[in-house]
């Protein structure tokens, strides 16, 4: 394979859009606030893994996770 057939794989690798990444900061920007400022990196992580993979908060059920 030469250069030019590499470079043409590698560039069907790229992202088409940034539109993900700036989704990312977009919610991250909502989750730590000035009135969140002493969040965690670990919380806000988890906190984001939460919004983006968790159900719909009209459809979570908190008394199953109170003790």
């Amino acid at each position: 394979m030469d250069r030019t057939q590499k470079l043409s794989q590698e560039n069907k690798l790229l992202p088409v859009s940034t539109a993900e990444c700036r989704r990312g900061f977009s919610l991250m920007n909502l989750i730590y606030s000035n009135f969140r400022s002493r969040l965690t990196i670990q919380n806000i992580s988890k906190l984001m893994f939460i919004n983006v993979n968790g159900p719909p908060l009209s459809q979570w059920n908190p008394t199953d996770y109170v003790k």
